[in-house]
């Protein structure tokens, strides 16, 4: 069994059952035993074809080896770390592969505190585990499975936010993507003074009417429709699993991740003056430009929710953001939500009395950019990197060797980034003049294809 393929920076994924197969599950699942050596494991999982019988493989894993599963049936990925914070479990996982293609699978695992295993923090040693001892011993007292609903309690927590505004009676459309959140979104709706449009809202794990991977324009195109058609104050794309969001306005264009972050970062900084705001290196300057503007404290990460994850708690952060539409919340046990984040931009629009693209247009106006031009992760592609960094430090740009490499010129900021879920080099471009970002376009593909990236 190739090990090595499945365990990735921030979790397990891989196709199914080629690679993370029932088999390995069970393996896992003893595996993750003998390392946490905890009393009882919650597990929920999402709503892909397979997540049902990998649940049955990791469970049997688990019991077999003594412990007591902690079944929390189909729940979005944000309302599995409610979980385990709210109830405090010594360990969890979360049978998701997010944003990836509907045959992908994965376990996200998070020890006491919702506190991720990650690459040198758990996971590898995990993997370790698997690779040297492939035969783990049974226990010869047999655990079992209990059935926990969690629902009362994470609608509770997730209306608390709609407390501390006066929320407006907007008019938005929501897209589930077919996928996890739509365990709990109808009983979100019927409690807020708002009118809902929901669509993809069947849960499907063939995800039929496109990929549920929010980030992709793909992904927007019958919500804008739906938002133009039936003149929506907003619309919004959740993921596959739910713990992530894309908001489109009411003209129905896009609206960065950065710039919700800065609108969040307002928000809180007002309340929480000096607090911490955590960043990824993919987010636009703007975010740093405005953390500082207002007293906060920026502090960047790594892309990635393990390290999000990571700083918001070693910081202390009242909230963070990545540019993929992942939103973190330290009243969310410092992790990310789809759902809570909605539930802050419709009370601080309520607040501030003014449409989404008004906002957006204010933060962000002077700026053009491309997000993740994505390139495959070809032999030698380090070395290659390296003579595209070579090329515009001989421009006279600045190059910063973090997570990839940002590279700051004249006008224009580059990221580029060897993606940690999937084989691809990821590339964000950014400039303050249109014509500026046509040049740097073609100028990124003209290096990446004399280099074979292909």
């Amino acid at each position: 069994m190739n090990w090595e393929n499945l365990f990735q920076a921030n979790d397990i994924r891989g196709i199914y059952p080629e690679e993370l197969s029932d088999e390995a599950a069970f393996k896992i699942g003893q595996a993750l035993v003998s390392y946490l050596q905890p009393q009882e494991i919650c597990i929920g999982r999402d709503v892909r074809l397979s997540s049902e019988s990998l649940f049955r493989a990791l469970s049997q894993g688990i019991i077999q080896s003594g412990i007591e599963v902690i079944d929390l049936g189909v729940i979005s990925t944000d309302a599995f770390y409610f979980a385990v914070g709210k109830y405090n479990f010594e360990a969890g996982v979360m049978i998701t592969a997010s944003h990836n293609p509907s045959h992908y699978n994965g376990f996200k695992i998070c020890r006491q505190g919702v506190k991720m295993l990650y690459e040198d923090e758990g996971l590898m040693e995990l993997k370790n585990i698997l690779k040297n001892l492939p035969q783990l011993s049974q226990s010869t007292r047999k655990g079992k499975i209990v059935s926990k609903d969690i629902s009362g309690d994470y609608l509770n927590h997730i209306l608390s936010v709609s407390s501390h505004f006066q929320l407006k009676d907007f008019k938005i459309g929501l897209d589930l993507s077919n996928g996890a959140l739509t365990w709990i979104i109808n009983e979100v709706c019927q409690r807020l003074p708002i009118t809902t449009f929901l669509i993809n809202e069947v849960p499907d794990g063939t995800f039929p009417h496109h990929l549920p991977d929010s980030s992709l324009p793909e992904s927007w195109q019958e919500m804008r429709q739906l938002i133009l058609h039936n003149d929506l104050d907003f619309g919004v794309v959740f993921d596959g699993d739910g713990d992530r969001i894309t908001f489109l306005d009411n003209e129905g264009k896009a609206v960065e991740a950065s710039v919700i972050l800065v609108i969040l970062t307002r928000y809180f900084l007002s309340k929480y003056p000096n607090s911490a705001v955590v960043y990824d290196s993919g987010s636009s300057p703007i975010v740093l430009e405005n953390i500082l503007k207002l007293g906060g404290k920026p502090i960047r990460s790594r892309i990635g929710h393990s390290f999000m994850k990571t700083m918001m708690r070693e910081h202390e952060a009242v909230v963070g953001g990545e540019h993929t539409g992942h939103f973190y919340f330290k009243d969310h046990y410092y992790s990310d939500s789809g759902l809570m984040t909605l539930m802050f931009i419709l009370g601080i629009l309520s607040d501030l009395k003014k449409p989404l693209s008004v906002l957006r247009q204010e933060i962000y106006p002077y700026y053009h950019l491309i997000t993740e031009l994505n390139y495959p992760k070809v032999k030698n592609y380090e070395q290659k990197l390296q003579e595209i960094v070579n090329y515009y430090q001989k421009e006279g740009a600045q190059v910063e060797n973090f997570d990839g490499y940002i590279i700051k010129g004249n006008h224009y900021w580059i990221q580029i980034h060897p993606a940690n879920t999937a084989p691809v080099i990821r590339v964000n471009l950014e400039t303050d003049e249109k014509k500026v970002l046509n040049q740097k376009e073609q100028e990124i593909k003209t290096l990446f294809k004399q280099l074979n990236f292909s």
